[in-house]
């Protein structure tokens, strides 16, 4: 039994880590989809966005600092979101580059150099990663991270990766060089798919550049561009200076195709309830609303006289919280009170509402009882013998109300009506 009990709570344990945990969360607002948060960023409330770009500025938004974050990839009018860290202690420099994942929150209003105003998405930042800007602001739409190693002479050079984007393609080398210096560059590295092309450098932004000049002793790492391909194999040969020619190949390129985005549908309005006050629409039923503490509202009361802030509404809610919930045997009587009372008087409340007639027959038959627990207000009522003296002292007294009282009066009407009846007799049988 046990057993199952821990298996069962591990279990719920996984469920609730990957249903809450938004790192795992399938609804996840990419670049690729920014143009569609920019345009509706109060619809993406609430989504989980993980976003590549750099930091172009530092704003001040309702007196709390952020940063204007360009989004890699974005169409020019609309590649720009506000951002905020939830650790203060964390902060960002101007350009730099990185991929952030954080909630959407909405939108901000901010102000140019020129005072004008304009509106970005809002993302609150929970997690961040500084990457190469040439990453940060091309996104890659496919890759292949399988690292190839070759070795000619004492010079060892690693393809890292090979990322797509839209606008180019892009291969990191780290080259080893134990030997004399190395010239690598000059028009030597071609790019093979389907036709041949030289790499290219037309990037305006900064970025950690292949260098063609490598000294001994030296590792050198950074990228080689080349105009964009399709997402399949090909081959890239470079041609050291005095060296011999290096292939290497790319079986494939992984597509990385981000899902769009599904937002929740606009939620359909309820339809407007027909219960009364205190109580509520469940499953084509009224029930009466319960809080926490004192379990719910004087339904009949509040039905009788109209409002919740009527006096007599008031006192029973006053001799209930400050009087009986504050003492252990109250407690319990208004725990056993509330299953009895509440299974019955949501039907009696809405009746009420209907029929203006039975609604003055309720309040003829309540107020004597109200009546007689205004007197609680006069009395101490601090201990457990106070609330039991005062509790059955009050039941005795509504007992001789409605039932002891009504029973001599019906006796004693019955009684000299049988006399009056039998002296009518009396006097024709004279």
């Amino acid at each position: 039994m046990l057993k199952r009990l821990f298996l069962y709570g591990l279990t719920c344990l996984f469920f609730l880590g990957f249903v809450t945990n938004p790192v795992l969360a399938l609804n996840v607002v990419t670049n690729q989809y920014f143009s569609e948060l920019a345009n509706e960023p109060e619809r993406f409330v609430g989504a989980w966005a993980k976003l590549s770009g750099q930091i172009e500025n530092k704003q001040v938004y309702e007196e709390v600092t952020g940063y204007v974050f360009k989004i890699g990839g974005a169409e020019s009018s609309q590649n720009e979101a506000w951002v905020q860290v939830d650790n203060t202690s964390e902060s960002f420099s101007i350009d730099d580059c990185l991929i952030l994942e954080g909630y959407i929150k909405g939108s901000v209003e901010l102000e140019n150099i020129y005072d004008h105003t304009f509106t970005v998405p809002y993302f609150d930042v929970k997690t961040y990663t500084k990457i190469d800007c040439i990453e940060g602001l091309y996104p890659t739409i496919a890759e292949n991270n399988i690292p190839q190693t070759q070795q000619v002479g004492e010079v060892k050079i690693t393809l890292e990766k090979v990322q797509l984007s839209k606008e180019h393609t892009r291969l990191l080398f780290n080259i080893d060089n134990l030997s004399q210096e190395v010239f690598m560059l000059g028009f030597n590295e071609i790019l093979v798919q389907d036709r041949n092309q030289f790499s290219y450098d037309f990037i305006v932004e900064e970025y950690d550049e292949l260098k063609g000049h490598i000294p001994s002793d030296t590792v050198e790492k950074g990228w080689l561009i080349f105009e964009p391909i399709e997402p399949k194999s090909f081959e890239v040969h470079l041609k050291p200076f005095s060296m011999s020619t290096i292939t290497f190949y790319i079986d494939s390129l992984n597509k990385l195709d981000n899902p769009t985005p599904e937002l929740d549908p606009e939620p359909t309005p309820e339809p407007a309830s027909t219960c009364g006050q205190g109580t509520e629409l469940v499953d084509g039923t009224c029930q009466v609303i319960k809080t926490e503490e004192q379990g719910g509202g004087c339904l009949i009361a509040t039905a009788t006289y109209g409002t919740e802030l009527s006096p007599q509404v008031q006192l029973l809610r006053e001799i209930r919280d400050n009087n009986l919930l504050n003492t252990e045997s109250g407690t319990v009587f208004m725990k056993t009170f509330n299953e009895f009372y509440y299974s019955f008087s949501p039907t009696i409340a809405d009746y009420e509402r209907e029929n203006p007639v039975f609604k003055e027959v309720v309040k003829i038959a309540i107020t004597p009882m109200i009546s007689s627990l205004s007197i609680l207000n006069y009395v101490d009522m601090d201990s457990e013998v106070s609330v039991l003296g005062y509790g059955i002292s009050l039941i005795i007294l509504n007992i001789g109300m409605y039932f002891v009282a009504p029973t001599v009066v019906i006796h004693s009407i019955r009684k000299k009506f049988h006399l009056n009846v039998k002296l009518r007799l009396q006097i024709h049988a004279k």
